[in-house]
């Protein structure tokens, strides 16, 4: 089933059984069931929008982990978990992809109805970050040994007691991605701190440089790669730390430099849009006039005035 949303077609996934049924896999239970990613042939990507919850352990190929001997033997030793939880909208790329490598856990809200998760869902705070954590090759075997329980459970004869059973393997891994998205979070606390003056280390470099030539604007992805930071981490960081976005963070760094230059009287206007990395000096003239309020020769005359 799809659903319009802002001009575009979305394909609903909104029980488990209709992400299986989009990733082509079989469905174990109606509320609750882990996936394989290695058994997903090849699927043809679509705007998403989710109405179940997901939690994702995505390994490099040469990491999979396609069962427990092959966890016994070392597991995965790079993975990244991902979420992704009901209102939200899935990343869309266009295409198809194969070679999926990894284990998800997907399951409906009604799995939880009237259990203890049902209040403590709330809490898992991992549900509404659009990062993804990056786990070493222990707790990605902590993740994936309690998925392949649930599996195990899933694939056995249900009985009185199965629905008890899932909800106790569900919350030890809401607990234990918990843990790990705390653990991240205290310590990107610590790198909050400096973020920064790392950041102004980066764009003083930049606009100190001579090497004008086939230069551009930085852009938050460039400042967020040579800080090997995500771009949704970097972005907020820099929200938090400034109130600004982070782009607006560097286009002001720019625009003020701009400001020294066109200061200095040393320069037109064109040399210091081609030295700051703009491609047509007009394209400086709008930045500045949208963080000014006015355009660079306006500026120049106020000073000479």
């Amino acid at each position: 089933m799809c659903v319009g949303y802002m001009d575009k077609e979305y394909v609903k996934l909104d029980s488990v059984q209709s992400l299986n049924e989009y990733l082509g896999m079989r469905t174990n239970h109606p509320l609750l069931d882990v996936i394989n990613l290695s058994d997903v042939p090849e699927i043809e990507h679509r705007p998403k929008y989710f109405g179940v919850y997901g939690i994702v352990c995505g390994m490099a190929a040469a990491d999979s982990a396609s069962s427990g001997e092959a966890l016994a033997e070392g597991g995965a030793k790079r993975a990244t978990l991902s979420f992704f939880s009901p209102g939200q909208l899935g990343r869309y790329r266009s295409g198809r992809s194969v070679g999926h490598r990894g284990w998800m856990l997907v399951f409906h809200e009604d799995v939880f109805r009237d259990t203890v998760l049902e209040r403590y869902i709330s809490l898992c705070r991992f549900f509404n970050s659009s990062n993804r954590l990056s786990l070493s090759g222990a707790e990605c075997d902590v993740i994936v040994n309690c998925m392949l329980s649930l599996r195990h459970e899933l694939l056995s004869v249900h009985d009185q007691h199965t629905s008890n059973i899932l909800v106790s393997g569900l919350s030890v891994i809401l607990c234990q991605c918990m843990r790990f998205f705390d653990r991240q979070t205290n310590s990107a606390e610590e790198g909050r701190v400096n973020i920064l003056s790392r950041l102004d280390l980066l764009l003083n470099g930049y606009v100190t440089s001579d090497h004008s030539i086939d230069r551009v604007i930085p852009t938050v992805a460039w400042c967020a790669k040579q800080l090997h930071l995500s771009a949704n981490y970097f972005g907020d960081l820099i929200k938090q730390r400034t109130g600004r976005s982070a782009q607006e963070y560097i286009q002001h760094r720019i625009i003020n430099e701009a400001k020294m230059l066109l200061n200095s009287g040393r320069y037109t206007i064109s040399e210091i849009a081609y030295r700051l990395g703009f491609k047509y000096p007009h394209h400086l003239t709008r930045m500045f006039h949208r963080i000014e309020g006015c355009t660079p020769n306006q500026y120049r005359l106020r000073i000479v005035k």
